[in-house]
């Protein structure tokens, strides 16, 4: 299945994906997305290259920090998700 085709943001090319941080129009998009943990899955899978922009609710720096935390990157993915969805409201 092209879980591309289900994400709140596709075919969304008047927002800038490739950004640096996270914006209102982002968390928007990204915080109710039925995609979303699988788009940062795919991100977060490419520990050998840089994925530059928003994946999964997800900033390159947030990922790297999510990588580097080890046992505990998934409480802080949760932390950033949870700002993501205040970002939203």
């Amino acid at each position: 299945m092209d879980w591309h085709k289900q994400a709140a943001c596709y075919k969304r090319e008047d927002i800038n994906w490739d950004a640096d941080e996270l914006t209102y129009k982002h968390a928007v998009f990204c915080a109710p997305c039925e995609v979303r943990e699988i788009c940062f899955q795919q991100a977060i899978r490419r520990e050998n290259r840089c994925d530059p922009g928003i994946w999964g609710g997800t900033t390159e720096v947030q990922r790297r920090a999510i990588r580097q935390a080890k046992e505990n990157g998934a409480a802080l993915l949760q932390q950033f998700w949870i700002e993501l969805e205040l970002a939203a409201q």
